[in-house]
C-alpha cells in the first residue's frame, strides 16, 4: 500500500528552478551572452549581460522540509495558466496515490500556451501585456513575444483578457474537485500582483471557487489581497536586471504558504 508523501508545486518561472534553467539554457542561446528583458522603469525591452548565478533551493524545498514531504516541482519557465493546469492534472492522474498536497501558483493572465510536441509534451507560450481600469482593459503587444501572430489573433478576437480570467476560474474549480475526489489537499495563489481587479471581484464564477484555500485572493493589496511574490521590491530580485525571485524571496514565499497551510489546518 502506497503512502502519500509528496508535496507538489506547479507554476511559472517564479515557482520553477529558474536559476538552473537560466544557467543551463540562456548562456548558450544568445550571442555575446546577452539576454533581453523588460525594464519596468523604462517600459521597454532592453539587454543585459548574462552572468552565472549560484543555484539555491526553491520554495517547494522549504515547504517539503517543514512538513516532512518529498518536494516535486512542476514549475516551467514561461508557462501560462493552461500549461500549469494541464501539467498539474497529468501528474496527479499518474501519481494520485503519492500526492499529499498540491500547491498551484497561477501566473499572469497575459499568456497563451500552445502544445507544440506531444511525446514528451512541450508547450510554447505567447505573452501579451495589458492595463486595466474600471472603465476598460487595453491589450498591448511587443515585438519580443511574437507580435505578428498576436496581432492576427487579436484582430479575430482570439485574445481577450476576460477569456483568460474565465479559464482561471474553471481551472481552479476543476483542480479543487479533482483533489477533493482523490483525497489530496489543495492550495492556490497568484504568483504576482493581479491587475484586473474589477473582473476578479465581480466575476460570475467567483462563487464556485473555494477561497478558503486561495492564499491572498484576489492578489492585490488595494482590495485586501496579496500575491506570493513582490516583483516591485528589488531586494527580492535575482539580479539587478532580472525580476525573478532570489533565494530570500523563495524563503519568504515558503514561510507565508506554511503559515497559511497551518492556519487553515490543511496539513
Amino acid at each position: 500500500m502506497s503512502t502519500k508523501d509528496e508535496l507538489v508545486v506547479s507554476g511559472c518561472s517564479f515557482t520553477a528552478d529558474y536559476i538552473k534553467w537560466r544557467n543551463d539554457s540562456l548562456k548558450g542561446k544568445h550571442k555575446n551572452n546577452t539576454v533581453q528583458y523588460f525594464n519596468e522603469e523604462t517600459e521597454k525591452f532592453e539587454f543585459f549581460t548574462y552572468e552565472y548565478i549560484e543555484p539555491f533551493p526553491t520554495l517547494d524545498y522549504y515547504i517539503g522540509k517543514h512538513f516532512n514531504l518529498k518536494p516535486i516541482n512542476l514549475g516551467i519557465t514561461g508557462a501560462a495558466n493552461r500549461e500549469i493546469f494541464e501539467r498539474s492534472v497529468d501528474y496527479i492522474a499518474e501519481n494520485s496515490q503519492k500526492v499529499k498536497i498540491l500547491i498551484v501558483n497561477w501566473t499572469g493572465f497575459g499568456r497563451m500556451s500552445f502544445m507544440k510536441q506531444y511525446k514528451p509534451i512541450q508547450y510554447d507560450t505567447l505573452h501579451y501585456d495589458y492595463t486595466s481600469s474600471e472603465e476598460q482593459i487595453e491589450i498591448n503587444f511587443n515585438e519580443f513575444y511574437g507580435f505578428e501572430l498576436l496581432d492576427i489573433m487579436y484582430k479575430h478576437n482570439f485574445i481577450n483578457i476576460e477569456f483568460d480570467i474565465d479559464l482561471l476560474f474553471r481551472y481552479s474549480f476543476l483542480l479543487e474537485k479533482l483533489c477533493e475526489n482523490l483525497n489530496i489537499k489543495f492550495v492556490q495563489s497568484f504568483t504576482f500582483r493581479t491587475r484586473s481587479e474589477p473582473l476578479l471581484i465581480n466575476h460570475s464564477l467567483l462563487y464556485n471557487i473555494n477561497l478558503d484555500n486561495f492564499y491572498g485572493y484576489p492578489g492585490n493589496l488595494n482590495l485586501g489581497g496579496f500575491s506570493l511574490f513582490d516583483k516591485r521590491n528589488k531586494k527580492y530580485w535575482v539580479s539587478k536586471y532580472d525580476i525573478h525571485p532570489n533565494e530570500l524571496a523563495h524563503k519568504k514565499a515558503a514561510e507565508n504558504l506554511i503559515n497559511f497551510i497551518e492556519k487553515r489546518r490543511l496539513l
